[in-house]
C-alpha cells in the first residue's frame, strides 16, 4: 500500500495523537508515528489508597507514576490509568478487607443481623455501646476474611449524689467519678433491707 492508502491505524488506548506513516523504499515496511503515551497527575488520593508523597510528582506515565500502595484494611495492587493525556490517574486495585464479628464483648450490643457474614467495616452495623457504656463503636479488620476488633465504648463514670434515705455510707469507698462495679462503702441504712446497688446510666453523671 502507499501511505495515503493504508488506514486503520489509531493510537493504542494509553496513548494519544494521531498516526503518521512513513514509506522509505518501495516494497520496504511502513515506519509509524505520531503516539505518545499519555501522562497524568494523580488526583485527591481516594480511600483505600495511601501515597508515599514525592515518586509520582507533576504528570507522569503510568509505568512511571510510583509511590502508590493500598492503605491500612485494605488488599491489593494500586495501578493507575491514564486515560486522557493530561488528565488525572485512575486509581484501581485495592479493596477493603472483610471480616466477620468475633463473640461481642463486654460494653458493646448487637442487633443480631446487619452484620451478618464476612463484611467491610463500612457495611457492618448494627453495633452499639451496651447499658453502662458510652462512646461511639469503631471496628477494625487487620487482615482479609479475619475477625473484627471492636473499640470505642469505655464503661461509664459517676459520682455518688447527696445518700438519699434508706442509704448509708462509709465516705470514702467511692469517692470521685468511679464504675459501678468500682463505686463500694454503700449499704441499707438502720430499718432498711436489701442490698444497695449503684447505676451510672450517663457517664460524668451521678
Amino acid at each position: 500500500q502507499t501511505t495515503s492508502s493504508c488506514g486503520g491505524l489509531l493510537c493504542a488506548s494509553g496513548y494519544s495523537g494521531s498516526v503518521s506513516l512513513a514509506c522509505s523504499y518501495s516494497y520496504g515496511r511502513f515506519t509509524l508515528s505520531g503516539c505518545s503515551v499519555n501522562t497524568c497527575s494523580l488526583p485527591s488520593i481516594p480511600s483505600g489508597y495511601s501515597y508515599n508523597g514525592y515518586s509520582c510528582s507533576g504528570y507522569q506515565t503510568a509505568s512511571s507514576c510510583g509511590g502508590l500502595y493500598c492503605a491500612s484494611g485494605y488488599s491489593g495492587t494500586a495501578t493507575v490509568i491514564c486515560s486522557t493525556s493530561r488528565g488525572t490517574f485512575t486509581l484501581s486495585g485495592c479493596s477493603a478487607y472483610s471480616c466477620s464479628l468475633p463473640s461481642i464483648p463486654s460494653g458493646y450490643n448487637y442487633n443480631g443481623y446487619s452484620c451478618s457474614g464476612y463484611q467491610t467495616t463500612s457495611g457492618c452495623g448494627g453495633l452499639s455501646c451496651a447499658s453502662g457504656y458510652s462512646g461511639s463503636v469503631s471496628l477494625a479488620c487487620s487482615y482479609s476474611y479475619g475477625t473484627f476488633t471492636l473499640s470505642g465504648c469505655s464503661v461509664n463514670t459517676c459520682s455518688l449524689p447527696s445518700i438519699p434515705s434508706g442509704y448509708s455510707y462509709n465516705g470514702y469507698s467511692c469517692s470521685g467519678y468511679q464504675t459501678a462495679s468500682s463505686c463500694g462503702g454503700l449499704y441499707c441504712a438502720s430499718g432498711y433491707s436489701g442490698t444497695a446497688t449503684v447505676i451510672c446510666s450517663t457517664s460524668r453523671g451521678t
